[in-house]
């Protein structure tokens, strides 16, 4: 998706922006090595799950991707099943001397 840039004529000084602005002092205080660590934790568990998130998203997908290999291949076998049968059955049909006696006597009961 291309995002449009708007221009913007005049760029307000940061006293503009805030009236409570004042020159050499920080708007927020630096953040302490605690608050930091804090930081840091909450970023991994949120990086470890989104990780998490996307092996499991893989694998659900191997697993379809397989799953829909494997019913293509019963597919298959069953078709060709199918036309094994037929041509065993027309096989019969042109040439019944070919079929051994005893068969031939349980498939016509």
């Amino acid at each position: 998706m291309a995002e449009r840039s708007v221009r913007i004529s005049c760029v307000p000084s940061e006293g503009q922006l805030d009236t409570n602005f004042q020159e050499g002092r920080l708007r927020r205080p630096t953040p302490d090595k605690r608050e930091l660590d804090q930081w840091v934790k909450e970023l991994e568990r949120k990086v470890s799950r989104d990780r998490m998130r996307d092996e499991l998203r893989r694998m659900r997908e191997a697993v379809h991707r397989r799953s829909q290999e494997m019913w293509a291949r019963q597919w298959e076998w069953h078709i060709c099943q199918v036309e094994l049968k037929k041509k065993q059955e027309e096989r019969e049909r042109r040439c019944p001397a070919d079929r051994t006696g005893g068969e031939g006597d349980e498939k016509k009961r």
